[in-house]
């Protein structure tokens, strides 16, 4: 059994609370009662009617955020009538003139973002090839303090990519001279420069090929100067028959350039004729010297060993 006076006395509590607006404290109390005393009715009606009052001063609220956020829309404050609108659904969460308000302001939020970004990045523009005409040596400092300032920003990344760009073609304009040149040392700190704006230019990758082209085409005109100059005095050498002069050159030669056939047949040739050589001297010493081998074996027997 429950004390009539003492649920009286609740519901007159109730009622205080609901007629304050205090329905959340109100609503509390509901619940606790009706957990104690499930068979008190009458709470259950306070409890229902706290609910419907709730409802509709949720509603009076978002009509009245609904109602304020005109003034945003008017002034393209849609960041205000977003955070407006955002409350109200906070409230309700299926209210459909709201969502239908919300989804609006946040579509003309962004394409007043995408404006202002587009504006700031046509003055930045101007302003960097300002710096680039006049200044370029700034223009690096420049583009880095952009990137810090817009961490993350794709339109300022692909900016600052932009004109670093920009920068490693003027310089290599400026090079034009020793770019062309043999001064291969100078051109590989030139493109450790350029790296320093942008490692992973490709205006850079391909400077490299270009280079390292020009570098194996004069190492292979050298190459070939060495040894058409070598074949003339080589002919110079086989005339006057020095062929042991000549082997020694031809074997040069062929260190230079290993896969010449012309060479490799010229040194079995001159190899040929420098043992023809080397045979013939052979056998006229020993035909010079026989006479006095004849007089030293008669004289001394001895000395000699028959095989």
């Amino acid at each position: 059994m429950y004390n009539a006076a003492y649920l009286t006395q609740l519901e007159q509590k109730i009622n205080g609370l609901i007629f304050s607006k205090k329905y959340q404290e109100a609503y509390s109390l509901c619940k606790d009662i009706i957990s104690k005393f499930p068979e008190a009715t009458n709470i259950y009606s306070l409890k229902k009617k706290i609910e419907q009052e709730v409802a509709a001063e949720n509603k009076r609220v978002v009509e009245q955020k609904i109602d304020s956020t005109q003034t945003f829309f008017d002034q393209k404050k849609y960041a205000d009538a977003i955070k407006t609108l955002r409350e109200a659904l906070t409230l309700i969460p299926d209210y459909p003139k709201a969502k239908k308000l919300y989804a609006k302001a946040q579509e003309l939020y962004q394409k007043q973002v995408e404006e202002i970004e587009k504006s700031f990045i046509e003055k930045q523009s101007k302003r960097l090839n300002e710096i680039l005409l006049t200044l370029p040596n700034q223009l690096m400092d420049e583009l880095l303090e952009l990137e810090t300032e817009n961490a993350g920003n794709k339109l300022i990344m692909d900016l600052t990519s932009t004109f670093k760009d920009k920068l490693i073609e003027q310089k290599i304009k400026d090079k034009k001279e020793l770019i062309n040149s043999n001064k291969y040392q100078d051109l590989g700190n030139f493109i450790e420069q350029l790296k320093k704006i942008d490692p992973k230019n490709p205006r850079i990758t391909d400077l490299q090929k270009s280079i390292h082209l020009n570098q194996h085409e004069s190492q292979l005109s050298k190459k070939d100067e060495y040894v058409y100059d070598g074949l003339k005095y080589l002919d110079t050498l086989l005339k006057l028959k020095k062929y042991d002069k000549g082997v020694q050159l031809i074997n040069e030669l062929i260190k230079v350039d290993p896969q010449n056939k012309k060479l490799q047949n010229l040194l079995t040739s001159t190899e040929s004729k420098y043992f023809g050589q080397l045979k013939n001297s052979t056998t006229e010493s020993i035909i010079s010297h026989l006479p006095s081998l004849k007089a030293e074996y008669e004289s001394d027997k001895n000395k000699f060993v028959r095989i």
